[in-house]
């Protein structure tokens, strides 16, 4: 077994993986994750910016549809 290094959310107080977790910064792509029924993992201010953090696995499709400009 590797050693395994959990993140505490500043929302529920409930562990993540951070391996398994995608940082998103720009506000119109939170915003239709979001829209879409998402939740975030975490949220936190980084200098600047406010940063939402997604699971890798349940925000990709979602990801793939951004890229695309499909996802409205």
């Amino acid at each position: 077994m590797g050693s395994e290094m959990c993140i505490r959310d500043s929302l529920k107080g409930v562990p993540y993986d951070p391996v398994q977790a995608v940082r998103i910064i720009d506000p119109q792509q939170m915003k239709l994750y979001l829209k879409h029924g998402l939740k975030p993992l975490d949220v936190y201010y980084s200098p600047d910016v406010i940063v939402m953090v997604f699971d890798k696995k349940e925000s990709y499709p979602y990801y793939k549809e951004y890229q695309n400009h499909t996802l409205e």
